[in-house]
């Protein structure tokens, strides 16, 4: 009994596979267009898909049109401008050749220069090198890079605070003059410059855990 069965599940295996097989309909022979170019140049924007376009209605079935041309092309998103594409009429496929290499042009020679082919004065323009970001001065990121801190809610409560600086300057340098309350008795001769910056808040308790401490300088 069992052994009826195993060839019955066989049998009826083979009947899907054989039906699957000579139920998939022959594929139609690529036609090229009348109108497809027999040469092209690459321009910039063109893509594989793109270009097939341009010689059959078939896009999708490229590999066919390239015919597998793994060689020339390993990645068909890497086809460059100036590249120039031939079109072998009585294979019905295209080649791929660089800039000075396709068939009857002497090697070194520029396109269009080859056996026969009418010379004209050719203009090259190439783009101007774009100039330089100035770079920021290290001093002037410094502050942002380094340094940095967190404290407790109440961390700066008791720290040393400037309370005026010479002038009524809000930005001071080397050589300026600050007030501060708090440094008296303090044996310290320089200073990390701190200002409280954001709150850092419990997203679930909406409490405040801490604050940034933003680096100004030193004193």
């Amino acid at each position: 009994m069992v052994q009826q069965v195993r060839k019955s599940i066989t049998a009826l295996a083979f009947f899907v596979i054989s039906a699957a097989v000579c139920g998939q309909p022959a594929q139609a022979p690529l036609t090229l267009k009348p109108e497809a170019p027999d040469r092209y140049v690459v321009v910039p924007g063109d893509t594989l898909w793109g270009i097939s376009e341009r010689y059959t209605d078939s896009p999708w079935r490229w590999p066919e049109l390239w015919n597998m041309n793994k060689e020339q092309i390993q990645n068909p998103h890497l086809i460059y401008p100036g590249y120039v594409i031939l079109l072998d009429r009585a294979k019905g496929t295209l080649t791929l050749a660089r800039p000075g290499t396709e068939p009857g042009t002497r090697p070194g020679a520029a396109p269009g220069t080859g056996a026969g082919a009418k010379l004209s004065p050719r203009v090259r323009a190439e783009p101007l090198p774009p100039e330089e970001i100035p770079s920021i001065p290290a001093s002037v990121i410094e502050p942002f890079l380094t340094r940095p801190l967190v404290i407790e809610p109440d961390g700066l409560d008791r720290a040393p605070t400037i309370v005026a600086t010479q002038h009524d300057s809000v930005l001071l340098s080397a050589g300026n003059t600050a007030y501060v309350r708090g440094i008296a008795g303090s044996g310290e001769e320089s200073w990390y410059v701190y200002r409280r910056g954001s709150p850092l808040v419990d997203p679930d308790t909406n409490q405040t855990l801490a604050y940034e401490a933003i680096y100004l300088g030193t004193a």
